[in-house]
């Protein structure tokens, strides 16, 4: 379990960092084939961490 979580965590972040202009929670859960709560879960956690920022609401991008 502890893997795929950082699988969904690394995969996120690095489309999160590939786009400037920020991706929206829409985007993420077309490219990655995960559900809405799973990505809400890993943005929230890269957010606190710092790893990534909100762009504007429901947008992320690099931090």
């Amino acid at each position: 379990m502890e893997k795929n979580a950082h699988v969904a965590t690394v995969l996120i972040e690095e489309i999160v960092g590939r786009n400037q202009s920020g991706v929206t929670v829409d985007m993420l859960e077309e490219t990655t084939g995960f559900k809405r709560g799973k990505v809400y879960a890993v943005t929230s956690r890269l957010r606190q961490q710092g790893r990534i920022s909100y762009v504007v609401q429901g947008v992320y991008g690099p931090p």
